[in-house]
Order: C-alpha cells, then sequence, then structure tokens
C-alpha cells in the first residue's frame, strides 16, 4: 500500500537526475501521462515519487512522494515528510503541500490492521 505523504515542487526528471537513477512514464487512464520511479531511503525504507503531467501544467512543476505505511509506523507525518525529503536529498523549503496528521494516522491504522 502507497500513500501520498507530501508534494515538491520539483519534477521527477529533476529529482531522479539529482539521484542518477532512471525514471518511467506511462499513461494514466483519465489522468494522462505519469512519471516517477521508486527508491530506497538510507533508513531502508522504500518511497515512490510520482508526476502528472496535468498537474504540473495546471499547478507548476510538482512530484508527489509516496511511501508504504506500515514502514512507518510509529512515526508521525512529519517525521516522514523529512526522512523522505532529507533521503532524496532535497530542501525543505521544495515541500508544497504535507498530507494531515489525521489521515496519515489513518493510513497507519489500515497498515498495522491490514483492514479499514
Amino acid at each position: 500500500m502507497e500513500f501520498p505523504v507530501c508534494t515538491v515542487n520539483m519534477t521527477v526528471a529533476q529529482i531522479a537526475a539529482r539521484l542518477e537513477v532512471p525514471f518511467d512514464t506511462w499513461d494514466e487512464p483519465g489522468l494522462g501521462t505519469a512519471m516517477g520511479f521508486a527508491c530506497r531511503l538510507p533508513n531502508g525504507a522504500t518511497i515512490y515519487v510520482e508526476e502528472l503531467a496535468e498537474v504540473s501544467r495546471n499547478r507548476g512543476d510538482a512530484s508527489t512522494i509516496h511511501v508504504d505505511p506500515s514502514a512507518f509506523l510509529r512515526r508521525n507525518v512529519n517525521e516522514v515528510i523529512s526522512s523522505a525529503i532529507e533521503g532524496l536529498g532535497l530542501p525543505k523549503s521544495c515541500v508544497s503541500w504535507v498530507q494531515t496528521e489525521l489521515s496519515w494516522s489513518a493510513a497507519q491504522k489500515i497498515a498495522g490492521t491490514g483492514r479499514g
């Protein structure tokens, strides 16, 4: 299960270039062209970075960072975002949206119990 924790004002291509990793491009039904990649953070957690071209066109560069809540069961959303941003080598100033703690807690409950 992956869950969005924040959006950054950088494209997938920019982030991937910084990390020197490849990224994929595909068509997301009903949403158009998407691109993204997955990588493992220094703490061992895997994250997924995704960009929808239509969103970027309308709001500017915008990539969403997704994590598996089960990898962060005892951490609050701000700790998870900090871990992801630092793991990607991005400045905190590039974060343009963050997930609410209430939604994060719900995702953790689902991940921790395996049901909604």
